[in-house]
């Protein structure tokens, strides 16, 4: 539910109520909820609970769970709150039938002999004949061994107890507790589901369960363990705190943010609280609200991490560049040690476009901790916008990164469950960008074209955030399993149980990749693809689809992976909804040329600019257009300004603009004749959108494959003449462009339609040749 829908406040004044204990006021919202928007899984999951809670009997509970889980299936919470009420119910057979579907769609419950185990009474004793459970002295020998941290004797204790009285709960409990000290947490799962199952109503344990599922990425049956412990114990911070920290990873942002400020009304000074506030807010795009939340956190806890990262990357949405960089360089000045800071500085830098600054934290970060791959996988993106090292050196420090991602992989998967002659293949995509991103738009209408009788899609999203084109994206899917929270091993294992044929990166060295998981190799082919342009350095990626002018042969050495070509290009762009129609040459009117650039900030380095000057010089009266989210701070402008200035450009002739949103973005390229593109990091999603506008760019041919991306879409558009191969000649072009005015207006008039007709918006063609690609490799192996 949209957090600017009617309903949503009312959802979670009811979620307020309901977890303070205020049964009445939350049945009737959720009833009001309800009768406004009968489809509404949360009401009628929340309204089952009540249920229960309320003594109304099983069978109105089952209703509403039957309701909630029929409306979405992949919700955990929902399917494993109707599996206990069937349980509860005598249903164990329909309790089965909803585990086995829950299976399939990848989600970790308790078994239901477990469930039915948990409903016996806890005081029942073993069968063997023996006294009911442990004595006094065995539990106090436990609480002995533990205050004095005798570790070894405690554990010795504890398996002593769970053999002896396995249906009793405390020798689990304490395996439990010693398998977690010890760090062996499948060890510990298995123990504190036991705990649980003879101790149903035991806080510590389900505090101890909650915590280690949420360790383990089984965040549905965290949710509920920490529900049982807030059932327990309502007046406990900690754990509404725990619950909203489930509920975020499962995606729940506003329950989430209704659960951190239950836990904050109890105690105001809980720092992680205040913090998963922040997260929960951020996540819903409350930005400022957010801030304030994490700013609350490091007033209590100065050393928070999460806070003190998070601070930065919310001013940085916020457009307020010079605060982030401050906060990073204050908490550098106390403690210069802080690996994540200096990364985090390396980004703020970054986006400003201030590259050899960034290069340098980058660099200090990777010198204090020499295996940082986020720092590590930051630098190799940012190495590519200008060039500053040659492709040998950039190829031995993607090795370098695919060694150290190899090293983390203990034990590799060398078997796998797909058959790789199997009619239909399984198709995983892994990405933090399945949502309104680049990646999202070219991906939507090739998943949209795929024959599904040949190719069945699993999005392995790996960010939290999603939108409209997230939803959008899941209906082509028949599987959609989250990494977020998972880490390496139990994602690729995840990935593994699938019995995917084929997975496809599709980040590279981008935000939000999961880079590592491949190198568990949970499939026997793996591919990347669509989200970056150069090598991954993983040996564990067996191939990289290419087109033949973005990556000619003579550039193959670049690369660890085996390159596939695709017929024609390796891009398919998704047409913009409600794109409006191409707006005339704006120089009919105005008399000048105005040339634009809407690439990000760091793509427009100095060489860009001396290009530009020269362009702007040999056509008078032009101007410059330059568009882009960086440039919505005033600070990041002023700095834009003065580079200009000292490239030769008088700042009066150009025009600079921040991020609007897509529809107006759209519009604006009515603004410009021609783009201009950057090198050595040309444009992608903008110049396939400044295409279906009529706007045509001048790009710069590299050597590279990134650096040949302009020329392979302009290609692959029937714009191959609009490609230069130097810069002189990239001058030239755009000057000779700027020139025939003639040409631009009638180009403009018909460039769509000639766009729309060739392979780059041919998305059923393209689907072919990708299904086509994808059995070829699935067949020949990795």
């Amino acid at each position: 539910m949209p957090a600017d829908d009617p309903l949503y406040d009312r959802l979670l004044q009811a979620a307020t109520h309901h977890q303070a204990g205020r049964l009445a006021q939350a049945d009737a919202l959720y009833r009001e909820v309800l009768r406004l928007h009968p489809g509404n899984g949360d009401a009628h999951h929340n309204l089952g609970v009540l249920a229960m809670q309320g003594g109304r009997g099983v069978g109105e509970a089952l209703a509403h769970f039957r309701a909630a889980w029929e409306i979405d299936p992949s919700h955990a919470q929902h399917g494993l709150s109707y599996l206990r009420a069937l349980v509860i119910a005598g249903d164990p057979e329909g309790a089965r039938q909803v585990q086995a579907e829950g299976a399939r769609r990848g989600l970790a419950w308790p078994t239901v002999e477990a469930l039915q185990g948990g409903h016996a009474s806890p005081a029942r004793g073993p069968s063997s004949g023996s006294s009911a459970g442990p004595g006094r002295e065995e539990e106090e020998g436990l609480a002995r061994a533990y205050t004095q941290r005798d570790f070894a004797r405690f554990e010795a204790l504890a398996r002593s107890l769970s053999q002896r009285f396995p249906q009793h709960g405390l020798g689990w409990k304490a395996s439990g507790v010693a398998a977690m000290l010890g760090g062996r947490r499948e060890e510990a799962l298995a123990a504190l589901r036991n705990a649980a199952r003879w101790l149903p109503e035991d806080a510590d344990t389900q505090g101890n369960l909650g915590n280690v599922c949420l360790e383990m990425g089984l965040a549905g049956e965290s949710e509920a363990a920490f529900r049982c412990l807030v059932a327990l114990q309502p007046r406990n911070a900690i754990a509404h705190a725990r619950l909203g920290d489930a509920l975020c990873a499962l995606n729940r942002f506003a329950e989430a943010e209704a659960g951190f400020r239950q836990a904050l009304s109890l105690r105001v000074d809980l720092a992680p609280a205040h913090a998963g506030l922040g997260r929960a807010l951020a996540s819903q795009e409350k930005y400022e609200e957010a801030l304030a939340s994490y700013r609350e956190a490091l007033e209590i806890e100065p050393g928070h991490a999460e806070a003190y990262a998070r601070v930065g990357e919310i001013l940085l949405r916020l457009q307020r560049a010079a605060e982030a960089e401050a906060h990073c360089r204050a908490l550098l000045a106390r403690d210069p040690g802080r690996v994540d800071a200096h990364h985090d500085l390396g980004t703020i830098l970054q986006q400003q476009g201030r590259l050899a600054e960034a290069e340098a934290s980058y660099r200090r970060a990777i010198a204090l901790r020499p295996d940082h791959l986020e720092s590590r996988t930051c630098l190799l993106f940012l190495l590519h916008y200008a060039a500053t090292q040659a492709p040998e050196e950039l190829f031995a420090q993607s090795q370098a990164y695919g060694a150290l991602a190899r090293a983390r992989a203990r034990q590799p998967w060398s078997a796998w469950t797909a058959d790789p002659q199997a009619r239909r293949l399984r198709v995983g995509l892994v990405s933090g960008d399945l949502r309104r991103h680049p990646v999202g738009y070219f991906l939507e209408s090739v998943l949209a074209c795929t024959d599904r009788e040949r190719i069945e899609w699993i999005g392995y999203p790996t960010h939290a955030q999603a939108d409209d084109l997230t939803d959008r994206l899941r209906k082509h899917a028949g599987g959609w399993n989250s990494l977020v929270g998972l880490n390496d091993e139990d994602a690729a294992r995840r990935i593994h149980d699938d019995g995917v044929h084929v997975l496809i990166d599709l980040a590279g060295h981008t935000l939000h990749n999961r880079l590592p998981v491949f190198a568990w190799r949970p499939a026997r082919v793996q591919v990347t693809w669509l989200g970056y342009f150069a090598t991954t350095g993983l040996e564990q990626m067996d191939y990289l689809l290419a087109d033949r002018i973005g990556l000619p042969e003579r550039l193959h050495a670049q690369f660890t992976e085996k390159i596939h070509y695709l017929p024609d290009t390796r891009l398919c762009f998704t047409p913009p909804d409600a794109a409006p129609d191409p707006a005339p040459a704006p120089t009919l009117e105005r008399g000048f040329i105005t040339f634009g650039c809407f690439q990000a900030q760091p793509k427009i380095t100095d060489e860009v600019l001396q290009a530009w000057g020269r362009i702007l010089a040999r056509v008078p009266r032009s101007r410059l257009r330059l568009q882009n989210e960086a440039l919505g701070d005033a600070g990041v402008g002023r700095a834009m300004m003065a580079r200009l200035a000292s490239q030769g450009i008088d700042p009066v002739r150009v025009d600079m603009h921040g991020a609007f949103a897509r529809a107006h973005y759209l519009a604006a390229y009515a603004q410009v004749d021609l783009l201009l593109d950057t090198f050595p990091y040309p444009g992608g999603t903008t110049t396939c959108e400044a295409l279906w506008m009529g706007v045509p760019t001048v790009t710069l041919a590299g050597e590279t494959m990134i650096g040949r991306q302009g020329a392979s879409l302009l290609g692959a558009a029937g714009l191959g003449d609009w490609i230069a191969a130097s810069r002189d000649e990239y001058v030239a072009q755009a000057v000779a462009r700027a020139g025939d005015l003639a040409r631009l207006a009638s180009s403009r008039a018909h460039l769509r339609e000639q766009v729309r007709a060739s392979p780059l918006f041919d998305a059923p063609r393209f689907a072919r040749n990708l299904e086509e690609a994808l059995r070829t490799l699935a067949t020949r192996g990795g």
